[in-house]
């Protein structure tokens, strides 16, 4: 909007004021000499009015000009980050994409990781864990360890606090 619109320079000029004073001088100049009226001192008034408002009308284009340099560069460095959020997501939808493809092209083994062996699992684990099968099933054994290891974190804080006490 005009209100909106600066250049660096100050206020931007609206010209369609300075159109419009430019077509009503010609105008008058045109019925002037129609009527015989326009002299050289008339004339030579009319030119440096007509040469001053075609000044302000170029002003006008500069502080447009202005504008719109300025908004050309908010919008490239807005599009640039845009463009950098965008391609860091498809390096990640990328990455995430070759780990899925990874897991399902090969069968997870879970030995390295020594988790509790499936009997034990079965015969320790809660029994909201004990239910599934398969890779499922992994995953819920990995639960259990982490539930014993809390388990036996917990036992092991009672222990020093009892020896703590006892000394």
């Amino acid at each position: 909007s005009q209100a909106t619109m600066e250049s660096t320079t100050g206020a931007v000029v609206n010209p369609k004021p300075i159109l419009e004073d430019i077509k009503s001088q010609a105008e008058k100049a045109m019925s002037a000499k129609l009527e015989g009226k326009l002299g050289a001192e008339q004339i030579a008034e009319m030119q440096r009015s007509f040469m001053s408002r075609i000044v302000e009308l170029r002003e006008a284009e500069r502080s447009y000009d202005d504008i719109l340099e300025q908004m050309e560069r908010r919008i490239q460095r807005s599009m640039e980050g845009a463009t950098m959020k965008w391609q860091t997501k498809l390096e990640e939808k990328r990455y995430i994409m070759k780990d899925i493809r990874r897991c399902k092209s090969s069968d997870f083994d879970a030995a390295p990781l020594g988790l509790a062996s499936v009997s034990q699992f079965q015969a320790e684990a809660p029994e909201h864990l004990r239910v599934g099968s398969g890779k499922v099933n992994t995953s819920k054994r990995m639960a259990f360890e982490i539930y014993k290891r809390g388990e036996l974190a917990n036992y092991l804080e009672t222990l020093r606090k009892k020896r703590k006490l006892e000394s």
